[in-house]
């Protein structure tokens, strides 16, 4: 029978998670699974050449008690030699400003503080957090309850790439909670317990505390079967992904989807399409559930006008001939709109633009891991090979949002120039590199966490800007 460390190491290696040489950060929250994974990294750090460090992420939610947590990641960091970081954020207000839950506002600041993190790092590190066989189990349950499609009762991955070019590592996934405790008191080592983990308020902590339990008396093994028809589902609806993601490209309009050309497909296509869009479309969003995209399929044969609502103040509308996610907006309407294409690039070529007040310089460059970044303000870059859409350098439009974390997530242009205290009279005058209603740039000011250079960048975009 295998040891617990055996069983994690061949999951690392059958997944491929780990290279030789490679940095790891990992968010440790102090809790069993966290430390469990800080020591099976430190464990195997000799094995792959490993250089570790911990994250704490203080969420601003459990006051001192958060804080002591913090105390105790740091202390058994210095213990074991790891370099720590502690990231304080603030997970209600975000929470608050965005419309979302308290725990979707933790989740998305604690992979964004992971992320900030890991790209000071060594180039090519991963991200590793914590899941484990119960907690795939959970979600898969939890998914299920809410509203899920194939995709949601997949459950987690092993190894996640993201958008930014990091990747996310999850090596507990092959063991269970009790397992980990075990693993923990062979060692003698203690950790600490997070008090909202026994609040049955939270939805997953009632299917932890109940619904496991009686999974677990029907069959010993309920946790490692169901963990197993996940895998085989992911087989199989990675087969049909790369057909979706054709067919959305096929089927998208000006704005959004043609209902027409869509309606050609089988449902089960239609949904799947749908809620790869949607998820495009509204930045990630984790509020949107299954019944989101059944409505939506329903709208393709609704009459023009028709519309349903979605998560964080949006609509998704009927029409003439598309379906097209729009902001609930109280913005003021912008005054004398303006808008310049930008053609085509390829490597080497420029263009230019001359405004009343600035000139703009665009190239297309070549780029090599290690180049410098700019840090003129007025002097950006960005993948060049992440950009899809057409580029303007235009006034704002209503509806236009700036992503503003590295996971997709983002804001109205609006909130953001509130948040900047811009007046409303100067904000018709900044100029905006834009990706259709996606800002890449608000020149002058803040730079999108979109088409980031990471280590794959090829081909970078370089924007300069002089103000006369």
């Amino acid at each position: 029978m295998l040891s617990f460390l055996d069983k994690v190491r061949n999951f690392i290696e059958t997944n491929e998670l780990l290279e030789h040489g490679e940095q790891v950060t990992v968010g440790v929250s102090g809790g069993a699974d966290s430390v469990c994974l800080l020591f099976v990294l430190l464990d195997l750090q000799e094995t792959y050449d490993l250089k570790v460090r911990a994250v704490y992420v203080e969420h601003g939610i459990r006051g001192e008690e958060s804080v002591e947590d913090g105390r105790f990641v740091e202390q058994l960091c210095i213990a074991r030699g790891v370099p720590f970081r502690q990231v304080d954020v603030d997970a209600p207000e975000l929470a608050q400003e965005e419309h979302m839950s308290l725990e979707e506002a933790a989740r998305r600041l604690r992979y964004e503080a992971l992320i900030q993190t890991a790209k000071y790092g060594q180039k090519g590190g991963k991200i590793a957090v914590a899941h484990n066989a119960d907690d795939n189990v959970e979600t898969i349950l939890y998914q299920m309850a809410r509203g899920t499609g194939i995709r949601g009762l997949c459950g987690m991955e092993a190894l996640s790439p993201r958008k930014d070019g990091t990747k996310i590592i999850r090596p507990l996934l092959c063991v269970e909670r009790g397992e980990i405790e075990m693993y923990l008191a062979d060692k003698e080592q203690t950790y600490v317990t997070d008090s909202t983990n026994n609040d049955d308020n939270y939805a997953r902590n009632r299917i932890r505390h109940e619904i496991m339990p009686v999974l677990r008396a029907v069959n010993s093994e309920a946790v490692a079967h169901i963990n197993e028809s996940a895998k085989q589902l992911m087989r199989l609806y990675r087969s049909h992904m790369d057909d979706a993601d054709r067919i959305l490209d096929a089927v998208r309009g000006k704005e959004g989807i043609v209902r027409k050309e869509l309606r050609k497909y089988p449902e089960a296509m239609q949904t799947e399409v749908v809620r790869r869009f949607l998820l495009q479309e509204c930045g990630g969003i984790r509020d949107i559930t299954r019944d989101h995209f059944v409505k939506a399929v329903d709208l393709l044969g609704a009459e023009v006008g028709k519309k349903i609502s979605l998560p964080a103040g949006m609509n998704l509308k009927a029409d003439y001939e598309e379906l097209v996610v729009e902001k609930i907006s109280d913005e003021e309407v912008p005054k004398n709109p303006w808008s310049i294409d930008i053609p085509s690039l390829d490597m080497g070529e420029s263009y230019e633009i001359s405004l009343d007040e600035y000139d703009i310089h665009l190239e297309v460059c070549a780029w090599n891991a290690g180049d410098e970044i700019p840090g003129n303000p007025y002097a950006k870059i960005f993948d060049y090979d992440m950009i899809k859409d057409k580029l303007n350098i235009r006034s704002r439009k209503m509806g236009d949002r700036i992503q503003t974390v590295a996971d997709g997530g983002g804001k109205r242009l609006k909130d953001y120039f509130i948040d900047e205290k811009i007046p409303k009279e100067e904000r018709d005058e900044i100029p905006l590199l834009a990706e259709g209603q996606d800002i890449l740039w608000v020149i002058g000011h803040r730079r999108s966490e979109a088409a980031l250079v990471t280590d794959e960048t090829k081909k970078v975009l370089k924007v300069e800007v002089w103000r006369n």
